[in-house]
């Protein structure tokens, strides 16, 4: 059994207002975003069960090695990086294009995402990306089964837990609450520097039918309005505070 995890770039950096949706100028090494490392280590369960391999699918610059470099440590067996001048200014429904052609030529049974990175947080790619492919997407799965060619989990929603199914291939959305991660042994760090990471551009994927790649422009980025007066007050104050607030409003007589 063949499973890809999406894997996103994120560098060590705190995120900056000024590129927090471009993600431009960032010069620390990449790191694996904490919430990818459930999607690593689900993949990595299943492996253990049904066998088969487990492939990291990333899209960014060439500085995402490093975030790849500790998946890989964790138990993967392989990864790909495509990387390319060409994706600087793509936005979430060109990334989904890349995506989409990424997986039909690996071609798994099981593509896990998750929907947060910890600097700019989405959840339209796995969408986007099973639209394009014409597959089935569960989202926001907490509990993950394979079992006679099916996926099949649990999602919490307001009204109580959803269980969800949908026959293989398929893409799944984790929750950070599908699991613990396993932590990265020196033993799989010095393994993950031996395994095979593939670096591809948009011409070994297309050839010389390249894409045109959507574009996003962000002309402005200001705070959200104000539209409460909060008061604050001190510990000392509270309690004489909430009380002319509630006759204020009629609350108490």
């Amino acid at each position: 059994m063949k499973i890809a995890v999406c894997i996103k770039m994120m560098t060590g950096a705190a995120v900056d207002a000024a590129d927090a949706f471009q993600r431009v100028g960032r010069t620390l090494p990449s790191v694996l975003p904490a919430f990818d490392t459930h999607a690593v280590e689900e993949a990595l369960r299943i492996r253990e069960r049904l066998g088969g391999e487990v492939v990291l699918v990333s899209i960014g610059a060439r500085e995402g090695l490093g975030g790849l470099r500790q998946a890989l440590g964790m138990g993967a067996d392989r990864a790909i990086l495509l990387s390319d001048p060409a994706l600087a200014d793509a936005d979430t429904a060109g990334i989904s294009r890349v995506l989409a052609a990424l997986l039909q030529q690996e071609a798994p049974d099981l593509t896990l995402f998750s929907p947060w990175s910890g600097d700019i947080d989405g959840a339209l790619l796995v969408a986007m990306t099973a639209a394009r492919l014409g597959l089935p997407a569960l989202g926001q799965l907490r509990s993950l089964d394979i079992a006679d060619g099916r996926a099949s989990g649990v999602r919490q929603a307001e009204a109580g837990n959803h269980a969800l199914s949908c026959a293989l291939p398929c893409l799944v959305e984790v929750n950070d609450s599908i699991n613990k991660p396993r932590s990265v042994s020196l033993k799989g760090r010095a393994q993950a520097n031996a395994k095979p990471v593939k670096l591809i551009t948009l011409a070994d994927l297309f050839g010389d039918a390249a894409p045109v790649l959507s574009q996003t422009q962000i002309t402005d980025i200001a705070p959200a309005p104000v539209t409460r007066d909060p008061r604050l007050v001190s510990d000392k104050e509270a309690a004489t505070e909430l009380i002319a607030l509630l006759r204020d409003h009629r609350i108490l007589a």
